[in-house]
């Protein structure tokens, strides 16, 4: 084969993978987060019921990482999204990465204008290691909540979820 004919078939191969790649990011879901769940995954599913609404391989951290009380991990797909399990049902989704928001609109970076504008009714508690940052709360609501932790003026991260784990600063430690 001639170095032009092997030079067109690589160009096309470029042009078929970039759009499919543009194919692929275009059809990821917006999925968004409240205290109920993000997108299609529940809080209060099992790992098997996650993995078929969310169309990924989530499965449980093996030993020793791995605590079967509590596991965390990373959402395959969506990057800035991790998923707590307690006793195996999904009972947190953290969100970490500016443009992936709420229900009400609220990504991490947002401003806390934005924040009280969206949820005027948050509950306040002290960051437990930054000193002037806060917690701020929506809910709990038939055992859901919202938490934003603040950094600066901004969102810097946001959990939802089961009342309990949303309280709970330092993931399943």
């Amino acid at each position: 084969m001639d170095r032009a004919r092997i030079g067109r078939r690589l160009a096309a191969l470029a042009i078929g993978l970039a759009a499919a790649t543009a194919f692929t990011v275009q059809a990821a879901p917006a999925w968004k987060l409240d205290g109920e769940g993000f997108g299609p995954l529940r809080i209060g599913m099992d790992y098997r019921a996650a993995r078929r609404a969310s169309g990924t391989r989530i499965k449980p951290t093996p030993p020793p990482q791995g605590n079967p009380q509590c596991d965390q991990m990373l959402l395959p797909g969506h990057p800035g999204v991790s998923l707590m399990f307690v006793d195996g049902a999904l009972q947190r989704i953290d969100i970490y990465r500016p443009g992936i928001r709420t229900t009400r609109g609220i990504a991490p970076g947002d401003p806390l204008r934005k924040l009280r504008r969206a949820y005027p009714r948050l509950i306040a508690t002290d960051h437990k290691y930054a000193a002037g940052e806060h917690y701020l709360t929506a809910g709990p609501e038939h055992d859901r909540a919202l938490r934003f932790e603040t950094d600066k003026g901004k969102v810097k991260r946001i959990y939802g979820g089961r009342w309990q784990e949303v309280q709970l600063v330092e993931g399943c430690f």
